[in-house]
This record gives C-alpha cells, structure tokens and sequence, in this order.
C-alpha cells in the first residue's frame, strides 16, 4: 500500500509539474502588428493617409496590393499598424463598418511551430502552423478579433530598423502631437471563459494592474468588459496633451476630452477608436 501511495504521489508530482511547464514558456515576445481591415482600396487609402498626415507616423513599407488586398505599415514608436484589405473571406461581427481595428499579432518567442505547441499544452485552438499560426479558438478571439502569431528571423534586424523610426518620431519637428507609442490597446472580452482563455494565453506574463499586461517592448494588452470580442481602442502617449488638442483643433480632429485624455474624432463609418494621453 505505500508503494502504491508513492508511485500516485510521483505520478501527481509529475502532471503538476507538466502543468507548470506549459504556463512558464512563453508564447511570444511582444506585439509586433495591429491591423486595420477596409472595406475597399479608397478606404485603404484614406485611412493610410490619416495615420500618415495627420498623425505623422513614420512608413514601415508603403501600400502594395496582392491579389484584391492592399497592405501597408505605419510605426506608431512600438508596433506596427497596418491598414489592410479588403477580406471578402471573412464574416465580420459588425458588417456596416468601412475601417476596424481587427487583428493583433504577436512575434513568436523562438518559431511558429514552438508557440504552436505551447497552444495545443495550453488547450487553445489554432490553425496549422507555418509562417503565422492563426488562433482559432471561439474563447479566445472570433467576433471582430483575430489573434495570430508569427515567426520573425530577421527580428534582430528588423529592431534595427523600428529603433531609427522611434528615434524619427520623437525627433521629428513635423510630428506636432508629439507621438511618442501605443501605450496600450484596449480588448474587450465577453465572459470569465474569454478572460481566463486570455490569462492562459499571456501566461507567464504577471498582471501589472487589473486585467493589464505588458508584454515585451510593446504595448500593454488591457482587457475591458465588452458585448464583443474586439480591439476596443487603441491609447496613444504624447508628451504634453495641450499641443495635442491644439493640433487636433487645427486639423478639425477634436473628440471627446476629459482631464487625462483626447479622442481622436474619426470618420462615422470608421469602427475604431484612438485615444491620446499624457
């Protein structure tokens, strides 16, 4: 009998370490990309245009086409925005839009194929694995969120690259709001099961404050209560909100204001959100 006692207790000592294997190796490093979907290539336009005019971010790579999708990239001082699009594959949980925050992507911790299996270990659902994995999972994303992971060879030289166009943002005197980084991207989950598919996937990333956490170089993820799973709003930091809001004045891009913060005024049509702070 106390043979059979030991060889359970190894064999539970055993699975409980299994357990807290898989939620002390990370997934990812950071978040690398934040997509824009359109609904058209003008509306690709208009919208690359926007982040390129009027909030001077610095261009990644200018819009090319592939197939019926156009693409480009925009550094907001630590990820990449990139309006894309149109996807006529996609069913979107909001069809009336013309622009939305859609999709995040994380740049995998070593490759595809090892976050991959850091997914199966953690039950979440994904596609098969190549040079992105797309996670499939109803508990985690769906609705108007994809949540996808890719492989990045080149990261040490692509820093090299995001590291100038953070240096030509903040020293940029065309640059009158002052972007200095996407301080956080707001995502809205719809019950506990949502938000602890979250937790299991962050893991082993800490919380730094309620439902934030801060993964890497980039962005905080903020995960608000929402009706939809969806990237509720994107916060910009800036080193003084004043000349924000005279430059937003300036360019008729006033929204709503409070003591901490400035939102953007955006075409109706456009789904999306983008607040400024200090």
């Amino acid at each position: 009998m106390k043979n059979i006692i030991i060889t359970i207790s190894i064999f539970l000592a055993f699975l409980t370490g299994c357990r807290t294997e898989q939620n002390t190796s990370p997934i990812f490093t950071k978040i690398h990309t934040v997509s824009i979907h359109v609904k058209d290539h003008a509306v690709h336009e208009a919208v690359y245009r926007f982040l390129k005019d009027d909030l001077r971010l610095p261009v990644v790579y200018t819009p090319m086409t592939y197939g019926e999708r156009r693409y480009a990239g925009l550094w907001a001082g630590n990820v990449v925005l990139e309006p894309c699009g149109p996807y006529s594959n996609i069913t979107y949980a909001t069809p009336d839009f013309t622009a939305i925050f859609y999709g995040i992507t994380f740049e995998s911790y070593q490759s595809s194929m090892q976050s991959a299996t850091q997914l199966d270990q953690r039950g979440i659902h994904h596609d098969p694995p190549y040079a992105f994995v797309v996670i499939s999972d109803p508990n985690l994303c769906g609705q108007n969120l994809i949540v996808s992971l890719m492989d990045n060879p080149g990261r040490e030289k692509e820093q090299i690259k995001h590291d100038a166009l953070t240096e030509q943002l903040r020293k940029n005197p065309g640059n009158p709001m002052g972007i200095q980084s996407v301080e956080e991207i707001q995502v809205g989950y719809t019950d506990q099961q949502n938000l602890n598919k979250w937790k299991t996937f962050l893991a082993p990333l800490r919380q730094f404050n309620r439902n934030r956490w801060h993964p890497g170089r980039g962005p905080s993820i903020h995960l608000v209560q929402s009706e939809i799973k969806e990237i509720n709003a994107l916060i910009f930091k800036v080193p003084s909100l004043q000349l924000a809001a005279q430059y937003l004045e300036s360019k008729s891009l006033t929204g709503e204001r409070d003591a901490d913060s400035i939102k953007v005024k955006l075409p109706e049509s456009w789904d999306f959100t983008i607040i400024l702070r200090q």
